[in-house]
């Protein structure tokens, strides 16, 4: 039931999942066409939008680009760019949103599997199509080498372990080009010592 009644929505284009960054959810009664409907949330949507331009326009890395929008404040020393949470932007949050196909206006059915389906969605899109376009040719220009494979592995000192400098949790991963099981939380700017660590050696 719950199955068909995604499939309901996506045909409907409705958006599945969780709310991104830039919208907000339609709480309505069930016989108003706009209930369930992605509302753009006008802070977060230039929130953004500046991630896109700044990405197309300085042609600046993914964690370039979340040092750069964290430092931004307003007139009274506020930040002016933040996650739904509250929390400052990391590099794999601005990967995600650079991405995220939904700020075209679209809605997709199981994305990435072969069951993948695309479609017009009710919601207004915050993103040019051409501009997306234009940053997926940029990502995939830097790209630098290919074929590694995911490597299951256990990492019991995730989310039990904290950063010495900033406090933010940190969790385990596989990463590089042999693969090194490492420890390490997202990149923020907010933690001038921040580096990945080998895993076997916390361990240990």
């Amino acid at each position: 039931f719950i199955s068909s009644g995604l499939r309901q929505k996506f045909e409907r284009g409705l958006h599945n999942g969780m709310v991104p960054l830039g919208y907000e959810r339609i709480h309505a009664a069930p016989s108003d066409p706009r209930n369930k409907e992605l509302r753009i949330v006008q802070g977060e949507a230039a929130t953004v939008r500046r991630i896109y331009e700044l990405y197309a326009g300085a042609r600046v890395s993914e964690l370039d680009v979340a040092l750069s929008l964290n430092a931004e404040v307003d007139a009274d020393g506020n930040p002016r760019h933040r996650t739904k949470n509250g929390l400052a932007l990391t590099e794999g949050g601005v990967r995600e949103i650079l991405g995220n196909r939904v700020y075209t206006g679209l809605v997709i059915w199981h994305p990435g599997t072969p069951e993948e389906e695309v479609r017009e969605g009710r919601h207004e899109p915050i993103i040019d199509a051409d501009l997306f376009e234009q940053v997926q040719r940029i990502k995939a220009g830097r790209v630098h080498w290919r074929g590694r494979r995911p490597v299951a592995r256990a990492y019991p000192l995730t989310r039990r372990s904290f950063c010495h400098g900033c406090g933010a949790s940190v969790a385990g991963d596989t990463g590089g080009k042999r693969n090194y099981r490492r420890m390490r939380h997202g990149r923020t700017g907010d933690c001038p010592g921040w580096k990945s660590h080998a895993a076997d050696r916390l361990e240990s």
